[in-house]
């Protein structure tokens, strides 16, 4: 049996956080919709606790760059 390309075994992994990362954005707005008190920083904690979620597979830091920059590009896309 042949051995799996090394370039197969990234993909997966990039396509999961490409998800993780429509999710969070998706979570946040629905979230942020529905309860305008929340912070952000206690929302992404809410969306790393039902997703079960750590500081090592999914930083905060990270998580808020994301979100903010998915933000950007839905303001550019509401524009259009």
């Amino acid at each position: 049996m042949s051995k799996p390309k090394k370039y197969y075994m990234d993909v997966p992994k990039m396509l999961l956080y490409e998800t993780l990362d429509n999710h969070l954005f998706a979570y946040i707005m629905g979230m942020q919709r529905g309860m305008p008190s929340a912070t952000l920083q206690r929302t992404i904690e809410l969306f790393m606790e039902d997703y079960n979620l750590n500081e090592d597979n999914y930083p905060l830091d990270q998580a808020k760059q994301t979100y903010y920059r998915m933000l950007e590009s839905y303001r550019k896309f509401r524009k259009t």
